[in-house]
């Protein structure tokens, strides 16, 4: 018995047309990029001076000090034990952060029980405890008053 016949080849499909819910912006006519507020450029100072503090006092990472050397010294980051966004009143207190090398920032911050089991047993129960109590009994600082009390501790 003879086999079938192949069918014809067929060349590519053409391209199917783009549905769009809106016409395309023209080039001449794209929108202005939003600059940076000046809001926006006082927190990033802010933060810049925090980190600064926190590298000066503590000076080595505090995560795991016995494996890094004296070169990592100058990758420090200031790493916050009760996250920003959940305790944005002490988000600038130097009692909520620690100097952490950047590895070890990262490898935390993508581990958040590992972080807070470190973080319990750094501080002990009773003093997480008092942190987070802390945190709700804050006054609320003016960016002003935050940064004078920062200088002063450089």
């Amino acid at each position: 018995m003879p086999a079938p016949p192949k069918p014809e080849r067929r060349g590519p499909k053409p391209p199917k047309p783009i549905k769009r819910s809106s016409k395309p912006i023209p080039r001449g006519k794209r929108p202005a990029r939003v600059r940076q507020t000046a809001r926006g450029r006082d927190k990033k100072s802010l933060q810049a001076l925090f980190s600064h503090v926190i590298r000066a006092r503590d000076r080595i990472c505090q995560i795991t000090p016995h494996r890094h050397d004296a070169m990592l010294r100058n990758y420090l980051d200031a790493c916050h034990l009760l996250p920003k966004g959940a305790y944005p009143s002490i988000e600038f207190h130097t009692e909520n952060a620690v100097a952490g090398c950047r590895s070890c920032h990262i490898w935390m911050t993508a581990h958040p029980t590992l972080w807070l089991c470190w973080v319990i047993r750094r501080l002990g129960t009773e003093g997480y405890q008092h942190l987070v109590e802390f945190s709700r009994e804050v006054k609320p600082e003016t960016r002003a008053e935050i940064r004078a009390r920062l200088e002063a501790m450089l």
